[in-house]
């Protein structure tokens, strides 16, 4: 298959996989697409990203052609110890305070500037 439209970097959610191709939602956008090629995407695979992608399509839907697993990572869902953070140069902690109002947990506060870690305890 050639391209028209060169290669590139996706992220994607996987809806439906095949051995011959699945489709997916490109992340963060939500734009439905779908991958062809010799691809054995696992089941416990939710979201995937495909480096060097080749882009075969944008009409009717945008297709991309995966030449190899090995271009491939596979990724599962989130998990909720995601909502800790360890914050590196945090400063006086203004910033821990606003993850903290968006729910997040700050475990690990560093900064290298003396006067910060006093004034954020």
């Amino acid at each position: 298959m050639v391209s028209l439209w060169g290669r590139t970097d996706v992220v994607a959610e996987v809806i439906r996989a095949t051995h011959e191709a699945f489709l997916a939602n490109l992340w963060p956008c939500g734009t439905r697409v779908k991958f062809v090629g010799n691809l054995q995407v696992p089941q416990q695979c939710q979201s995937l990203t495909v480096f060097k992608a080749t882009v075969l399509e944008k009409q009717p839907q945008l297709a991309f052609l995966a030449d190899s697993m090995d271009d491939v990572l596979c990724h599962h869902r989130c998990r909720d110890d995601l909502w800790n953070l360890v914050e590196l140069c945090s400063g006086m902690g203004i910033g821990t305070m606003g993850f903290g109002q968006a729910g997040m947990k700050t475990v690990v506060a560093a900064d290298w500037c003396r006067p910060f870690p006093h004034c954020h305890r």
